[in-house]
């Protein structure tokens, strides 16, 4: 699955198809003796006794459906286009097949409500510190829109600003840099102020 790209797809590229069909036969043989050893629906270690097997049935069939069909034309929005999207599921085996992988995700699942306590914690000292800083650096870090002025008393009047078209035009030697006249303004960043109707 990897392999394939809008350009090369696996209904028209045969080394795809191959790869395709080596992986339904080779998982065929796992499905038949994994029924054959554990049985399917009435024994003790049934297949689809736990969500694994049946996860593991359930991208067989995927596979084979997909191989046998292999649809040439994808409509968007269609049953072919859904076949394709759930073959992304097999990654997903390799939590079945490694041990160790299935008990980081259990202990995962179990934790979902401690880790869900530790972010709203987060979130909680996260807006203390925003209040705290917005207490401290209010009105501190104001500027003036003219970067020649820098004291507030003298952030008046009106002065040239340089207009910026599109970043990636530049201007040429011979040329000036578009102007148009704008008034001073004493003001504190967009950010800061975005933080300070937060805290409040």
């Amino acid at each position: 699955m990897m392999f394939e790209t809008p350009q090369h797809r696996v209904m028209e590229e045969w080394n795809l198809q191959v790869t395709e069909y080596i992986y339904v036969v080779f998982m065929s043989f796992e499905m038949g003796i994994k029924v054959l050893a554990n049985g399917l629906l009435f024994t003790p270690n049934a297949v689809v006794n736990d969500i694994g097997g049946i996860l593991d049935l359930f991208i067989y069939f995927v596979s084979l459906i997909f191989s046998c069909w292999m649809p040439h034309h994808v409509q968007p929005n269609s049953g072919a286009q859904f076949l394709m999207i759930l073959r992304c599921l097999r990654p997903i085996r390799i939590f079945i097949l490694v041990p160790h992988m299935r008990n980081v995700v259990y202990v995962l699942c179990r934790g979902f409500k401690e880790i869900l306590l530790v972010s709203v914690l987060l979130i909680v000292l996260m807006f203390v510190f925003a209040s705290y800083g917005v207490q401290l650096l209010g009105l501190k870090l104001a500027r003036c829109n003219d970067p020649s002025v820098l004291e507030k008393e003298n952030c008046v009047g009106v002065f040239m600003r340089t207009v910026h078209v599109a970043k990636y035009i530049k201007v040429r030697d011979n040329e000036t840099q578009p102007m148009m006249m704008v008034p001073r303004i004493w003001f504190m960043p967009s950010m800061f102020i975005s933080l300070s109707s937060l805290a409040a």
